[in-house]
């Protein structure tokens, strides 16, 4: 019930717990208790017979790491009190014309309920644990456990950590944990760490803490001890505070949340460190080059807006002049319309020269496009396939062109990619070169304007 409080009142020695009935007409004491577990750093447990069923984590300043969705919940507000006195967690309600209960059921399943007065019935708002991952321990030691890997396996080692035993793994049974490789040193070897994000933090009834840290002395600090295995910051509130470090003993019990949780970092040694350094790197080169391609393809779509603009602003003011000159110029028709045609001529100027890049493509040389600041330090085969990509963007027919959202699945999947055709503006100015030395014939009643539209 609001403002109870569950937990140890240190002076006294009494330790409030939350139990659940034997089954759903037997009110004796179940199987189930929700307790706090004050050795290590504190945090919440549900036990079954008393072996930790589910975690709710410590607490991080404004939720228990085991209940992300906590932070925004629109009906309580949680107190947590650790102290000499006590220790101790409540709820208050931020509406007080509500009513809300949390309660056990025979089956180990913790709901929570608020009342609604209209319908006259309890509506239930939460419950846990309910998924694979809320089970305690579920992967074993020093794993994570993702259960939006939905084509893979829910279990996964930590980094730097390899399956205790495959062939369990391959039969999809992660109670066996992780261990670190054979061989493999993490004490002054040139060792790091790597972070974890969005997750709840390895049980922490063996872990420290050192409020007066930041995150960066916190990381000193772990490095400098050979058994200390990861770190975190122990308040989350305002960009993060405090130390909580786990030394000697395995991490139990770590799994991700889909858009929010901790950032845990994990000790590796240097040459697992050297190699995921490796992998970020390549999505975030990725990017950039993926990046600038979309701008390109915006820019020229801008580009071409603003020329047929222009170009129709111009058009309208020759067709005017043309027939001006009709009327009293007829027989300097043609001379006029000469002028007005070489105008014209001087307004078609290549924004972006797609032709050099149809050429560079047509025979094989586009690197040479890449600007040479780049110093070389790119994937050749990133460069090539966002350059493809560009081109097909930029195909002389709308229909041939692929839709923003095809592009986007290319530029991230690694798929295979059609033949670009030849590019309107290299088309057009082919045209243009080989017509410019044969004779044309002018007409003020034939004035036409052919529109590039953008796809």
């Amino acid at each position: 019930m609001p403002f109870m409080k569950l937990g140890l009142d240190r002076k006294t020695g009494l330790d409030r717990v939350l139990t659940s009935w034997r089954s759903n007409d037997d009110p004796r004491q179940g199987n189930f208790t929700r307790s706090m577990d004050p050795t290590g750093y504190p945090q919440l447990f549900l036990y079954k017979n008393g072996a930790p069923y589910w975690r709710g984590g410590p607490w991080t300043g404004q939720r228990w790491s085991g209940l992300p969705q906590t932070v925004n919940s629109y009906i309580t507000n949680g107190r947590f009190i650790n102290d000499e006195n006590e220790l101790t967690f409540s709820y208050e309600l931020k509406n007080q014309s509500l009513f809300s209960r949390i309660v056990i059921e025979p089956s180990g399943l913790i709901q929570s309920f608020t009342w609604h007065d209209r319908e006259q019935r309890w509506i239930l708002f939460a419950s846990i644990p309910v998924e694979q991952c809320d089970f305690y321990g579920t992967c074993g030691p020093n794993s994570n456990c993702n259960p939006y890997n939905i084509s893979q396996f829910a279990c996964t080692c930590l980094p730097g950590f390899e399956p205790k035993s495959p062939a369990d793994w391959q039969l999809r049974d992660g109670s066996g944990g992780c261990v670190r490789p054979p061989g493999i040193s993490t004490c002054e070897r040139g060792e790091g760490f790597v972070r974890m994000a969005r997750v709840k933090v390895p049980d922490t009834s063996q872990a420290r803490v050192d409020m007066t840290m930041n995150l960066k002395e916190c990381e000193q600090e772990c490095l400098k001890n050979c058994s200390c295995k990861a770190y975190t910051s122990a308040d989350e509130r305002n960009g993060g505070s405090g130390c909580l470090a786990w030394y000697g003993e395995d991490l139990l019990d770590t799994r991700t949340f889909s858009d929010m949780g901790q950032d845990l970092y994990v000790r590796v040694d240097a040459a697992t460190l050297a190699s995921l350094s490796k992998k970020g790197d390549s999505p975030r080169k990725r990017i950039v080059i993926a990046t600038a391609v979309a701008c390109i393809i915006l820019a020229l779509l801008l580009s071409f807006t603003l020329f047929i603009l222009k170009r129709r602003r111009e058009s309208r003011r020759e067709r005017s002049a043309a027939m001006a000159s009709a009327a009293y110029l007829d027989n300097d028709q043609s001379r006029n319309m000469n002028d007005i045609k070489d105008g014209t001529e001087k307004l078609d100027l290549s924004l972006f020269d797609l032709s050099t890049v149809w050429e560079c493509w047509k025979g094989g040389r586009c690197l040479d496009i890449v600007d040479p600041s780049l110093g070389g330090d790119y994937p050749e085969h990133e460069v090539l396939r966002c350059i493809r990509i560009g081109l097909l963007c930029v195909q002389e027919f709308t229909m041939d062109r692929p839709t923003m959202s095809a592009v986007v699945f290319m530029l991230g999947n690694k798929v295979s990619l059609p033949t670009p055709n030849q590019p309107s503006s290299a088309l057009n100015r082919r045209r243009d070169t080989s017509s410019s030395s044969g004779e044309r014939t002018n007409s003020m009643n034939q004035v036409s304007l052919t529109t590039i539209e953008p796809r």
